[in-house]
């Protein structure tokens, strides 16, 4: 994703293998199965929709760095914390999208806000 974040259409394909990552490493068969069934159309439109500038890819490396850094140290702890704020803040990114409006967020590992 690193190499990625300046073309946004690379990244959402980078971000979406990263999110493959996560739920294959969840080993539940099921999981892998419907990720799979809706990358190709709601995944592949959602992450064209959701990387919007080149800005956002700054935050989303910030989440998905401390998410495999708590997952690689097996931190369950962190790793269900950060998961909760990325999830979080997606859905929160998502309503600002579809409602014009404008989030902020204190994230919890640097501090720092997310406009």
């Amino acid at each position: 994703m690193e190499q990625a974040r300046h073309d946004l259409r690379a990244y959402g394909s980078a971000g979406l293998a990263f999110h493959f990552k996560i739920v294959k490493g969840a080993g539940n068969d099921l999981f892998v199965t419907i990720y799979r069934g809706l990358i190709p159309s709601l995944g592949e439109r959602c992450a064209r929709t959701t990387y919007t500038n080149v800005e956002l890819t700054k935050h989303t490396l910030v989440d998905h760095r401390a998410l495999n850094a708590a997952v690689q140290t097996l931190d369950e702890e962190a790793a269900v914390r950060r998961r909760s704020e990325h999830i979080n803040w997606s859905r929160m990114h998502m309503h600002e999208i579809l409602l014009g409006t404008r989030i902020q967020r204190k994230t919890s590992n640097t501090g720092s806000r997310r406009k």
